[in-house]
């Protein structure tokens, strides 16, 4: 399925291969769970409640328990969580060990907790004392409301700490845990401290860190940076060393992509073009920065640029078929970008590589192109949306095409 992506050029293809692996890894063949090595093929961390109970001694943690009737659905967001519900279940995945039990299947433990209405949720400690509850299938933006006071005490900070102390001061999971409920305390200075040793694991020396665990820091960084401005200090003082790095002897493709995705998350993305436009072409960093700053090229009539990496026709197919992949990006991008996997994305994306075929003359293929997004998309939005760019270039050809196309109104 990477072939599409690649151009005739052996050389430049190997580098988008370095590029474009870890997306198809992460929406392809990863499963929700992939955020901790503790979870199984779902949200959860443990199937049983005594197991459960086993693991949050072991991580020091509290539990996050659904409790449902026999047979009857879970919670959406817990079984199949999307890059909507990513702030609640990475905040779970941090402070909790996810578990869910129909009300027959434990019955003497269940009944500790004096259960009396179901289905519910239950946040509980180790020895199950209750922390909170809520019935029914609370929304994800309500349960995170509810839990964030709640897993923003010193309680939460002594629990990260405890955890440190077992694992060891190295454990990165451990450290980044630390970090965010730092923050969510407004021990500043402290947290400042512990986001300083994530990034620079993370980011410059990476010891083998999955890449979403690093696009995690990246999104919580800048979370933070939004709620205590100062912290920007760090991510701009990082920024400047990779940058550093990458202009100097570290050719490195996953480095400069890791740092578009910490500029994309700032909202700067002036900065990676600003890069971009720094190495020279050759160089295996500069097709890291590229599919963030892929947008910027196409307005600014860059298309050769473009063209010398993807193929448009067969990069657009790529990106309709991770909207087909089960699951999605669990960590959702900025709140104005389009997550990649949906397919709001790869129309976007769509219509701008046939702006690209269609400013280098390449009629034919712009016309493949734009039938084959209508194929994917035959929405009367999609459908206008394509027209009004296409008058905007003037090419009368490529409009008779469009409207040859119209689909019914929605």
């Amino acid at each position: 399925m990477l072939a599409g992506w690649l151009n005739s050029d052996e050389r430049v293809g190997a580098q988008w291969l370095l590029v474009l692996l870890p997306a198809l890894l992460l929406v392809g063949s990863v499963r929700p769970g992939f955020a901790h090595i503790g979870h199984l093929g779902g949200a959860f961390h443990a199937e049983t409640l005594a197991k459960a109970c086993e693991l949050a001694r072991s991580e020091s943690k509290l539990i996050f328990l659904y409790v449902s009737e026999p047979g009857a659905r879970g919670i959406g967001y817990l079984e199949r969580p999307t890059w909507r519900d990513d702030r609640l279940m990475h905040l779970l995945v941090c402070e909790t060990v996810i578990a869910t039990v129909a009300r027959d299947a434990e019955p003497e433990l269940l009944s500790r907790l004096g259960i009396e209405q179901v289905p519910a949720v239950y946040l509980l400690t180790p020895g199950l004392e209750v922390h909170g509850q809520w019935p029914g299938r609370p929304p994800a933006a309500r349960l995170l409301s509810a839990l964030l006071p709640v897993l923003s005490d010193d309680d939460a900070v002594a629990r990260a700490h405890a955890a440190l102390r077992a694992k060891g001061a190295d454990d990165y999971f451990s450290r980044e845990r630390l970090a965010r409920a730092l923050a969510r305390g407004e021990a500043h200075d402290e947290a400042t401290r512990e986001f300083r040793w994530c990034l620079e694991t993370s980011v410059r020396i990476r010891a083998g860190l999955p890449a979403v665990r690093r696009r995690v820091l990246f999104k919580r960084l800048a979370e933070y940076v939004a709620e205590h401005p100062p912290t920007k200090a760090l991510a701009d003082e990082t920024r400047r060393e990779v940058e550093a790095l990458l202009l100097g002897e570290r050719d490195d493709p996953v480095l400069a992509r890791d740092l578009a995705e910490l500029n994309c998350h700032l909202r700067d993305d002036a900065r990676s073009l600003a890069l971009f436009d720094k190495l020279p072409p050759e160089r295996l960093a500069r097709h890291g920065l590229f599919d963030r700053v892929c947008a910027a090229l196409i307005e600014q009539r860059r298309y050769a640029e473009v063209l010398a990496l993807i193929e448009p026709l067969a990069a657009f197919r790529e990106e309709a078929a991770l909207t087909r992949q089960p699951y999605r990006i669990l960590s959702a991008p900025p709140a104005d970008r389009l997550p990649r996997g949906t397919r709001g994305f790869a129309v976007e994306r769509g219509i701008l590589l046939v702006e690209v075929l269609v400013g280098v003359g390449r009629a034919e293929d712009a016309q493949r192109l734009l039938t084959a997004i209508l194929r994917f998309d035959n929405r009367l939005k999609t459908w206008r949306m394509l027209r009004e760019r296409v008058a905007k270039w003037g090419d009368e050809d490529l409009l008779l095409v469009i409207d040859a196309k119209a689909p019914a109104a929605d």
